[in-house]
């Protein structure tokens, strides 16, 4: 389990990277321009600094860890 305590969240839009996010609708039928990206900051309780990233609706989940 991975626990860490939110500092701080934000979100924005970045263009998709193929491979590991969806670059067509086919709902829209068309291309995907903007993919949006949730990011997390916070510290665990060693006290490292993390950073969680979700983009898109893939499972694709990254934790950096900052020392």
């Amino acid at each position: 389990m991975f626990a860490v305590r939110i500092v701080t969240a934000d979100y924005y839009l970045a263009s998709p990277i193929k491979g590991l996010d969806v670059c067509y609708s086919e709902f829209r039928e068309s291309e995907v321009k903007k993919v949006p990206v949730v990011r997390i900051f916070g510290a665990t309780p060693a006290e490292l600094l993390s950073q969680y990233i979700n983009s898109n609706r893939q499972p694709r989940t990254m934790v950096v860890m900052i020392k």
